[in-house]
């Protein structure tokens, strides 16, 4: 039987429905370009919806919510809404999410009219796409002036680790597909010290698991803040989480009884329930057949790309995890609207140089601008202001008396260089100093302006008020490790 074939011709594609393509996708649309998005998978949002970003954080979120964490400076150390909390538990809150959420995601491309097609998409050549269906004998190619790749990555999968999704896990752990587990570990191995190890390291420390981390290298995340980073490795400490850093992976089993167990170099054998392997991502394109139009590959596959996410072939542009760092959801949010923009002649303001960072560690940190570390540098002069969640209302009130705000702002102009939170609604407040900081605003700002009381926004003053005082030398602390007030 011969295969019925039918080509389609628009305007823009999006190869991949995460936050780049979706983005994307959707901005062409609303500039009035024929749009479509091609989906591999059964369902729209990408890794990022199904396996990675939401699930994740709905996981945290059911876990500090039946962990009770913040209550317990009121209530006890004891004291939790679930005496046990289970797999099902969490589970139910992240599939009520992913179902909420891919309507939503569905309702926007039907109401601004973008196809979608579940297909695996390969180059025939520049302008030219074939699709291929999942129980289709038809044959689909699409034909489009512009075409963006964004179709994320994977979870690094070596090869001689025998992955079964019971006791040995890739970088997807419960929210792959392919998982068999239904409990919770009492241990668990995390290899890998990145945003998504410590994040899951964080999360089942908090639920009272055994966690241990593994890391190849001593110094990690590297790109935070150092006393931000040495204020959430001292929280982690006192949740249990041990730390193993410095010591080459040699080799990951099953044991016969069931463990997962871990071989290192220059260190005893480590065994646990389980094992998440959170060493990296690789970005998804081994099927798409780059070959045939010549885009030039980087470092570790990622596609290279210009300022507005154009690759080397002029009518072909790449955003999201497939080009590498920081590879996050909102940043790969930006880039495909971004790269859509510039394809359809849309003007747009680049504010990349105040990009925000959201890692959702418990307790959450986020970031906008300069570190002291970079700023020590570039030799730029600066000063601190720093305030704790302990001075704060809120802070007190919420139970999270351990978080902290700090902002780095240059002595002579006072222009704020950088802004860093740890603590509870990090990812929400770090917005305030990332507009003050996009409108060129000063440390001024902060002591000038009313903030709502009690709110966590209060630390913005307190933190001004400290950074002021201390180019006088009249600052009650000169770093966020200060434990107690001086």
């Amino acid at each position: 039987m011969s295969k019925n074939v039918k080509t389609l011709e628009y305007d823009f594609v999006c190869i991949g429905s995460g936050p780049a393509g979706k983005n994307a996708a959707m901005q062409a649309a609303k500039a009035g370009k024929r749009v479509a998005i091609i989906e591999r998978r059964k369902h729209i949002g990408g890794v990022s919806l199904h396996a990675g970003t939401i699930p994740s954080k709905t996981m945290r979120a059911a876990i500090l919510y039946l962990s009770g964490l913040y209550q317990k400076s009121f209530y006890g150390k004891q004291y939790s809404l679930k005496t046990k909390i289970s797999l099902k538990d969490i589970r139910y809150r992240v599939e009520r999410v992913l179902e909420e959420e891919t309507q939503v995601l569905q309702d926007q491309m039907n109401r601004n009219g973008v196809d979608v097609f579940r297909g695996q998409a390969e180059f025939l050549d520049k302008h030219t796409l074939k699709v291929t269906c999942k129980g289709s004998k038809d044959e689909l190619t699409i034909r489009s002036e512009t075409i963006l790749i964004a179709t994320g990555s994977i979870p690094r999968r070596p090869t001689d680790i025998p992955f079964d999704y019971q006791v040995l896990f890739d970088g997807n752990l419960f929210f792959s597909n392919k998982t068999k587990r239904r409990k919770l570990p009492d241990s668990i191995i995390v290899v890998g010290a990145g945003v998504i190890g410590m994040e899951y390291a964080c999360m089942f420390a908090t639920l009272g698991i055994q966690v241990t981390v593994v890391n190849e290298k001593e110094h990690i995340m590297g790109y935070l803040d150092g006393d931000i980073f040495h204020l959430l490795k001292r929280h982690m400490l006192n949740l249990g989480v041990r730390f193993i850093l410095g010591h080459k992976v040699q080799a990951v089993k099953r044991s016969n009884d069931g463990h997962a167990q871990l071989e290192l170099e220059g260190h005893r054998p480590i065994r646990a329930d389980v094992l998440h392997y959170a060493l990296g991502r690789e970005p998804c394109i081994n099927s798409l057949r780059l070959d045939r139009v010549g885009i030039e590959l980087g470092k570790r596959n990622h596609i290279l790309v210009n300022r507005t996410y154009q690759t080397n072939v002029e009518n072909i542009y790449a955003a999201g995890d497939v080009i590498g760092f920081p590879s996050l959801a909102s940043a790969s949010a930006e880039q495909g609207r971004i790269a859509a923009c510039h394809a359809v002649g849309i003007e747009w303001t680049d504010t990349r140089e105040t990009f925000p960072f959201g890692i959702y560690t418990i307790p959450a940190i986020s970031m906008v601008g300069f570190t002291e570390e970079d700023l020590k540098k570039k030799e730029v002069p600066y000063a601190t202001g720093i305030a704790f969640y302990r001075e704060i209302a809120k802070g007190v009130m919420m139970g999270d008396e351990a978080g902290a705000l700090k902002i780095l702002f240059h002595p002579q102009t006072r222009e704020v260089l950088g802004v860093h939170c740890i603590g509870d609604q990090a990812p929400e407040i770090v917005h305030i100093g990332q507009a003050v900081m996009g409108l060129g605003g000063t440390i001024d700002f902060f002591v000038n302006n009313i903030f709502n009381y009690p709110t966590y926004a209060e630390a913005y003053k307190v933190a001004a008020l400290n950074g002021i005082n201390s180019l006088e030398g009249k600052a009650t602390y000169s770093s966020l490790l200060d434990v107690e007030p001086q």
